[in-house]
């Protein structure tokens, strides 16, 4: 069964797309025309509730004023513009092991430490003290983020078994009949949808000595939704290497200010096809789109897009200052400091590898010098 809703110009078509798989699990794909989206769900589901619900979420879709979203930073071109397709399917890089989980091999590894470790020495450099932090984040820490309520469908929660042998010895016979529910305790325990959060939760209701930086690199979790994970890059885990600043506003904007000329003379060193700019944070839950124009015309958040091919670009990293979104709510503190806020750079590890191999292809030969030369001393991913 089939529903079709027209749509005008002034819809965000791609922020919309995110959207769709969240507004029915009746919903069991999508097609997107020029003047059109068509819906096709399941032939029991109630087409009208369907329509409707779409409809008043498209409202919400609309696209952003160009003199606030044309606010580029940083471009950087490269001369051969030549892209390497499907590259996901190379099986010594790469292997999909289910919806939005990838495993990296052979080059693809290499070039995963490559980055993270080019990318934690800028961290050390600019004097960040290295962390290490857990995966799994308690459920009430997670809430002070503010993440349940701003971005709700990435949520991931972890729940234990009943203590109970009876229970236990009837478990596989629960999952084969895929009813695990009732066997289950509610979570109190969460993956953990950004990296940095940890480094909140660990000085929550501290004073710091002053200014200062972390570095850190985690696996980040989030629930894209089902019809999503076609789409290049999109991945339910993977690593993000982070630089995060607590300190006064000029410390932490002079600091994050810093990272974004670093990561550009990075970019134009390896001849990556890419730019910076005024961006938004992923908001899909519709009351939410207000606040994309908020934080665009604020800047609090700047993205670097690769390019895939010459016409589509993915997100790899972003450089963002919270103010106080973080510091308030986990009472975090710094002596001298009126007003402490905290900012964050974060590069999103498997992307950059996969932009990379989209532009330059798996030859190493044709790969930039610092790289071939880094892949060609290396021992053990071939």
């Amino acid at each position: 069964m089939q529903i079709i809703v027209d749509i005008n110009e002034e819809v965000n078509v791609g922020e919309l797309r995110k959207a769709i798989t969240f507004v029915s699990e009746d919903i069991l794909s999508y097609d997107i025309g020029e003047n059109s989206i068509i819906l096709d769900v399941k032939d029991d589901a109630d087409k009208n509730e369907i329509e409707e619900s779409f409809r008043n979420v498209i409202k919400k879709y609309k696209k952003v004023n160009k003199s606030v979203k044309d606010k580029v930073l940083f471009v950087n071109n490269r001369n051969e513009q030549r892209y390497f397709e499907n590259i996901l399917d190379n099986e010594e890089s790469f292997l999909n092991m289910g919806d939005g989980l990838v495993q990296l091999r052979g080059k693809a590894l290499f070039l995963y430490d490559f980055f993270d470790n080019d990318f934690l020495n800028i961290g050390i450099d600019m004097g960040a003290v290295i962390k290490r932090y857990p995966i799994l984040l308690p459920i009430e820490e997670y809430r002070k983020t503010g993440y349940l309520h701003n971005s709700p469908q990435y949520a991931i929660f972890c729940s234990s078994l009943h203590e109970n042998f009876n229970e236990l010895e009837m478990l596989e016979s629960y999952i084969d009949k895929n009813d695990t529910k009732e066997l289950m305790n509610n979570p109190n325990l969460a993956l953990s949808p950004a990296a940095c959060f940890h480094a909140y939760f660990e000085v929550k209701n501290q004073t710091l000595e002053g200014n200062c930086m972390v570095t850190l690199i985690n696996d980040v979790f989030r629930n894209e939704g089902r019809l999503n994970y076609s789409e290049v890059g999109r991945l339910k885990d993977f690593h993000v290497r982070e630089i995060v600043f607590f300190g006064d506003k000029d410390y932490v904007t002079e600091n994050r200010n810093k990272c974004i000329e670093i990561v550009e003379n990075r970019l134009k060193l390896w001849g990556l096809e890419s730019n910076i700019e005024v961006a938004s944070d992923a908001f899909v839950m519709p009351k939410m789109q207000k606040f994309k124009m908020i934080q665009m015309l604020e800047k609090s958040k700047y993205e670097i897009n690769m390019n895939l091919t010459k016409d589509k670009a993915i997100s790899v990293g972003s450089f963002n200052f919270h103010g106080t979104a973080f510091t308030s709510p986990f009472n975090i503190k710094i002596k001298g400091c009126e007003l402490p806020v905290t900012g964050c750079v974060g590069f999103g590890i498997e992307r950059w590898v996969i932009a990379f191999l989209s532009q330059y292809g798996f030859d190493e030969n044709n790969w930039p010098q610092a790289i071939r030369d880094s892949f060609l001393a290396s021992r053990g991913y071939v």
